[in-house]
């Protein structure tokens, strides 16, 4: 009953024309290589976050203050 509510709701054109600015930004970005580098960069350091924090999370301090 929800997949036939869902599929008979139609997304309204702002939430389509905002998908479309975010695949053209995605394009430049991936067109762009200083740009991609620094995106690239970022989500490096963010798994490196991620990592030190599920280490935390289970109870491995000198691995997230990397000591081990």
């Amino acid at each position: 009953m929800l997949e036939q509510a869902k599929s008979e709701m139609k997304r309204d054109e702002w939430d389509i024309k905002e998908d479309m600015r975010a695949v053209q930004r995605a394009i430049a970005v991936f067109k762009d290589k200083e740009r991609l580098a620094d995106v690239q960069e970022l989500i490096k350091q963010r798994k490196e976050e991620q990592a030190s924090l599920d280490s935390v999370a289970e109870g491995d301090l000198q691995k997230a203050l990397g000591l081990s």
